[in-house]
Order: C-alpha cells, then structure tokens, then sequence
C-alpha cells in the first residue's frame, strides 16, 4: 500500500536525522513519529532510546520500556542500543523481554523422513527405444509385481537350454535374436535378459555376481543371477534367471542376497528353493546355495561388502573387480519405498516437496489426518500443507504400476 506523502516526508527527515547522529532532531520529531504505527515500536522508538540516552536526557529508559511494550525484539540490529543499555542492572530481564516479544511461528514442521545416502542403484536397464522393442517379446505384465516377476522368471528360464556360446553383448534384444539363431549361453546372459526384462515392465532390477567362499582357486567358483525390488514385499529380491529359483523363507516369503548370505555365514539351516515348475532335488539346491559365501551387485557400477578380508582374485587367474567395496549392505540396498521431502514456495504457500527414490514410481499417495488420500503426480510432485490451528500427521506413500508403497509420516503444527 502506498504511503501517504507527509508520512513519506517524515520518515525521510527521521531517517537522515538517525544517520548524521542528529539525535535533537530525532527525538523532536518523536511526538509525530508516534503515529507511525509500523515502524514506531521496531524502529523509530529504539532510535530515539538511543538518542535520548546519548544525549543524556533522563526519559531514554521510557523510549526503549515504549518500544517493548509495542513489540520490539531484535536488539542485535542496534549494537549502539546494546552498548548504552547493557551497562544498566536490570539488562539481562530487559533482554528477557525482548526476546519474549518473539511470536511462536505460524508453521512448523515436526517430524519427518530423512533420505538416507546410498551408492548409486545401478539397474541393468536397457535405454527406453530398446526397452520398448523388448517389451514387445515378454509375457503381459500381472496385476502384482511378485506375480509379473515369476511370470517374466519362466518365460527368460524356458526361452533357450543352458549352453557356453561367446557374445559380448549385454542387451537383451540382441541376445534373444542370437538365442531365435540357435545359440545358448550361460547364466550371465540369463541374468541380462531377466534384469532387462524386468526393469522393461517397471520393477527395479539388477545383475548380481555369486561367489563361492574358496572363489580365489579352482573352477565353477561363480554363478549370476538377479536381484530385483518387489513392490508386494517392500523389499530385494534375488532370483535365478538360468534355474527359474528363487530362494524363500519357512513361511514362503522369498529372500534377498543380504539374508541368503548371512545365513549362510552363520551357518543357518539352508533355505527351500522355489521355482516356476519343477523341483529342485537337495543336491543341486546344495550346489546353488555354496555360492552365496560372496555376491556383488551392479553390472557396470559393482560394489561388493565384506566385514572381513577380500580376495580380489577369482579362480586362480582373474582379478576380482569391483566399483566399491564396502563394508555395510544397506548403502547398497536402498529401501525404494521410502519418501523424502523438501519445502517448496511454487503455487503459493507452503508446500512439501516430495522425493522418491523408485524409478518406476507414477506419484504419491497423501493422506491427511486419516482421511481419504489425494494423489500427486510425478511432474507436479509437491503438496500444499494444509489444515486447521493444530497438530496434522500425513502419511505419504509413492505408488509404482504395481502397489502403493508403505508410506512415511510426516507431522507439522499450524498456529
């Protein structure tokens, strides 16, 4: 709003007044300044307590005790006010005051998740033109990830016999086109096709090295298989391109190549491996589970943990790579359910900028207070903070093709 001329004027006079330490001028101009309601108590006022009590005038404790009362607070913009005041007894309540004066903010954020820092995913993901031609040769997507993983498991599994034809090649298309030719190739091709496969139906999914624990002499010491994140169990993964198995627990749910190796190391009873059709006889499944004494995630980006010692020789003659070794699991496996946020001012007040570490997610799902969830898009991935004068808990959960994913709580307070 535009200010009135006179007022305009009397600013200007006061100002000039402040800044050549004119301070009779000042504080004869005091009784007028009175009425300027905005900036009276935060400025003028404090200036003229200053000016008084430089100047020696006995009524310089009455601007400043004026000032207070009229909500003034930040004295540490006046440094010459501090300096003549904080000599006086009482300065640390006077202080006190004005620090009081400080208004409880209108918003407030309580609680929220925190993004925690991982390697980089490193999917074994063909480019989207090829992706796409890919797509074209695999089973219909089900309406559950778990279920499109096992379909999409046979079918790479019964595509082509086991076989050591040489190629080069890590693209999916280019391989089955050899395999339509007659070749067959080994479990590294099988873990290709199905990681490929995969990701082209939007689950997450990478190529996974296997070791057995003597890896570093002998032959037949290695095995690949995949590794993929299942929306239905908020979790990775590891399943076998070249067997159709996977691995699972006593209650049947499948197993990741973090538990398999640690059961492993501390000497666990085996898991039951399961497949697409067929049993596996005790002796093969026994072969299968020795190489889970080391495993390396990535195909181009590999990292490999170890709480111990790593040998990076492999079967006598190879080194055995990697991008990163480390020493915890969990900066390797990422939860991809999780959610961050940050704050964002776009569209006008204040609204929550949601992440999602997901590849394939398509929004968010945000549920105020209990109530019925609204969705947010990908390309628009932010959410106004809303609510009454109170407490309010959302719960904001990134929905992929297959599920909504468990959420996380964020709670913020609104004055």
């Amino acid at each position: 709003m535009t200010e009135p001329a006179d007022l305009t004027v009397l600013r200007i006079r006061a100002q000039d007044a402040i800044a050549t330490k004119h301070y009779d001028a000042l504080l004869g101009l005091s009784s007028m300044l009175r009425g300027d309601h905005e900036l009276w108590s935060t400025y003028f006022a404090p200036e003229c307590a200053i000016a008084a009590r430089a100047t020696g005038r006995d009524d310089a404790r009455a601007f400043l005790d004026e000032a207070i009362s009229g909500g003034f607070t930040q004295y540490e913009l006046f440094p010459q006010l501090v300096m003549l005041f904080s000599v006086d007894r009482d300065w640390a309540d006077l202080a006190a005051r004005m620090r009081a004066n400080v208004p409880p903010p209108a918003l407030e954020i309580l609680d929220w998740p925190a993004p925690r820092p991982t390697l980089p995913l490193d999917l074994d993901a063909l480019r989207p033109d090829r992706a796409s031609l890919l797509r074209e040769q695999l089973p219909e997507p089900q309406p559950s990830a778990w279920a499109t993983a096992v379909s999409t498991l046979g079918w790479v599994t019964q595509h082509w016999a086991p076989g050591t034809d040489p190629i080069a090649s890590r693209d999916a298309v280019e391989i089955l086109e050899y395999v339509a030719s007659g070749a067959r190739f080994t479990c590294v091709e099988y873990t290709v096709v199905l990681s490929q496969a995969l990701n082209a139906l939007g689950i997450p999914a990478r190529s996974v090295g296997l070791m057995t624990a003597d890896y570093h002499f002998g032959v037949g010491r290695g095995h690949n298989v995949s590794e993929a994140w299942i929306d239905d169990f908020g979790k990775w993964v590891l399943l076998d391109g070249q067997n159709g198995m996977w691995w699972a627990d006593a209650d049947g749910t499948p197993l990741g190549l973090v538990e398999l190796r640690r059961r492993l190391a501390d000497g666990d009873v085996r898991p039951n491996p399961a497949t697409t059709g067929r049993l596996v006889p005790k002796d093969e499944a026994d072969f299968w589970w020795r190489t889970f004494a080391s495993g390396t995630v990535g195909g181009r980006s590999t990292a490999t943990w170890r709480t111990g010692p790593y040998v990076p020789v492999f079967e006598g003659q190879d080194v055995a790579t990697c991008t990163y070794l480390v020493r915890d699991p969990a900066t390797i496996y990422p939860d991809l359910s999780e959610v961050s946020i940050g704050i964002s001012a776009i569209g006008g007040g204040t609204h929550l900028l949601l992440h999602t570490a997901h590849p394939y997610a398509a929004g968010f799902s945000v549920m105020l207070d209990g109530y019925a969830p609204v969705t947010v898009t990908m390309d628009n991935p932010r959410w106004k903070l809303a609510g009454v004068t109170g407490e309010h808990s959302a719960i904001i959960a990134a929905v992929t093709p297959y599920e909504v994913l468990r959420g996380s709580q964020v709670r913020y307070l609104v004055r």
